[in-house]
C-alpha cells in the first residue's frame, strides 16, 4: 500500500494542486488509472516509481517511505 498522504505532501511542495492530473501527465497514464493509485486502488509498477523519484526529487529513504513501507 502507499503512503499517499506523504506523496501528495511531496506535490503540494512542488506546486501541484491536482493530484491526479499532475500524476497521470507525469506517468503518461489515464487520469482514471492515476485516480486508482491515488485511492490505493492499483499498485505502482517499478518504472512509474523510478519516473515519481526523479520527478519529484524522492531520495532513498522518501521512496521507502512512499511505496515500501507504506500507510500505517
Amino acid at each position: 500500500m502507499t503512503n499517499v498522504n506523504l506523496l501528495k505532501s511531496k506535490l503540494i511542495a512542488l506546486g501541484y494542486e491536482d493530484f491526479t492530473t499532475a500524476l497521470s501527465e507525469m506517468l503518461n497514464i489515464s487520469y482514471s488509472a492515476a485516480s486508482a493509485k491515488l485511492n490505493n486502488k492499483r499498485g505502482f509498477k517499478q518504472s512509474e516509481i523510478s519516473i515519481l523519484a526523479v520527478k519529484l526529487g524522492l531520495n532513498g529513504d522518501e521512496l521507502k517511505e512512499i511505496f515500501i513501507d507504506g500507510a500505517e
